[in-house]
């Protein structure tokens, strides 16, 4: 006889159901997604289908409950200690690896420099003054956990 596949919990987002569906298989718990391709294909229809639910087996629901309940900033201290000092390109300010650059890419730089310089009819020499710039600029670096802003070369 087949076990019984219970919600332990519903999302609103897919992805949401995918992370705690990592999360209990990585700890060793079974789970399956319920109405998460449906969410995704016509994201219209997930209203009238319900939320996204994560199902487990009937005897690992207090389990899988009790893991989902963890507290992320436990998670997140222990990530920490495990990678500490491994990563040199993090937030000067906070430590976090979780960084991204600012600003547009060169090549885009380019382009709209170069269909202004047409548009309003500015001699290419003017624009190929600026070009080096481009290459010289710095970097602008943003941490996604403490919002903290700063240039690098």
């Amino acid at each position: 006889m087949a076990e019984q596949l219970i919600p332990v919990a519903t999302f609103r987002q897919p992805i949401e159901a995918e992370l705690a569906k990592g999360k209990l298989e990585a700890e060793g718990v079974r789970c399956f997604i319920e109405d998460g391709s449906l969410a995704r294909i016509n994201w219209f229809l997930s209203g009238a289908v319900g939320e996204t639910k994560l199902l487990v087996r009937e005897a690992d629901r207090v389990r899988s409950m009790e893991i989902l309940e963890e507290d992320p900033e436990q998670a997140e201290a222990a990530l920490r200690t495990v990678f500490e000092g491994t990563d040199a390109n993090g937030c000067p300010f906070c430590g976090s690896p979780e960084i991204r650059t600012e600003g547009y890419p060169t090549l885009t730089i380019l382009i709209a420099l170069l269909l202004v310089g047409l548009f309003l009819r500015v001699p290419i020499l003017l624009l190929l003054v600026a070009l080096p710039l481009l290459f010289f600029r710095r970097r602008r670096y943003r941490c996604f956990d403490c919002e903290h802003r700063w240039k690098k070369r």
